[in-house]
């Protein structure tokens, strides 16, 4: 990253490098309105200490920011995918002012003009030494076209747009070629969709306070009975009683 020419461009490579990498969390940057969000994820359904460790993620995607403008680019705010703590001012002064709990996503938001600033100190010649060493180094997961439909789904469904076509846009081949892929490694688009929005679901049931309709919004689901007909059928449960026997636990 710091040798990438410019801010989008060390966020969009890390993205990449990080899927090598990781089988439980994705990080995307993806547009939401007038601005850009780097994004965080988890997806592992084991995963523990959500709230923790989002906001580490968090405090080191503002630290990278910093560090690689040398101060020049700050973001326009920060935001945490749970209940906010009875007393918010340490993480506001770690992640720079502005902090919104409660949100649908982690992530810290930049101006579109940030992603143009440049990188200080970085060298063209060393970024594409180090990125093709790191690719070659990395392992191949056995099941390589789910873990990237696991890695690139979420910020569809932030916006509004988890389909077939446009997961098979972002990877780069056609719908009938993903289909292929990923029936060859034993599961489809839309089990990997229910897979993450469950998992989303439950995230947000459990370490937020937001309302099962803004859930269900947050989602992509059309209407909440939609999201409650299939988190019943996920979980045995409706999301009320989910989240009323999670916070007993």
């Amino acid at each position: 990253m710091a040798h990438a020419p410019n801010l989008e461009t060390a966020f969009s490579t890390f993205a990449h490098v990080h899927e090598l990498n990781s089988r439980g969390a994705s990080v995307y940057l993806h547009r939401s309105g007038e601005h850009w969000v780097f994004g965080y994820g988890i997806y592992e359904p084991r995963a523990e200490a959500h709230d923790q460790i989002y906001a580490l993620v968090m405090a080191m995607a503002v630290n990278c920011v910093r560090s690689l403008t040398r101060g020049a680019v700050k973001p326009v705010e920060a935001l945490l995918p749970f209940r906010a703590p009875n007393d918010a001012k340490l993480y506001m002064a770690l992640l720079g002012g502005s902090v919104r709990f409660g949100q649908p996503e982690a992530g810290i938001v930049l101006p579109r003009s940030a992603l143009d600033a440049p990188v200080h100190g970085a060298r063209q010649a060393e970024f594409k030494r180090l990125l093709a060493g790191v690719a070659a180094q990395m392992p191949v997961p056995e099941k390589v076209w789910s873990e990237h439909v696991k890695h690139a789904i979420r910020p569809l469904i932030l916006r509004g747009e988890p389909t077939t076509t446009n997961m098979a846009t972002v990877l780069g081949v056609n719908v009938r070629t993903l289909a292929r892929h990923l029936e060859r490694e034993g599961t489809t688009f839309h089990a990997l969709l229910e897979s993450i929005r469950y998992s989303m679901a439950r995230e947000r049931l459990s370490i937020t306070d937001l309302t099962v309709g803004d859930i269900a919004d947050a989602l992509d689901y059309a209407h909440q009975s939609s999201f409650t007909h299939a988190f019943g059928r996920w979980s045995g449960k409706t999301p009320r009683d989910w989240r009323s026997a999670a916070r007993q636990t």
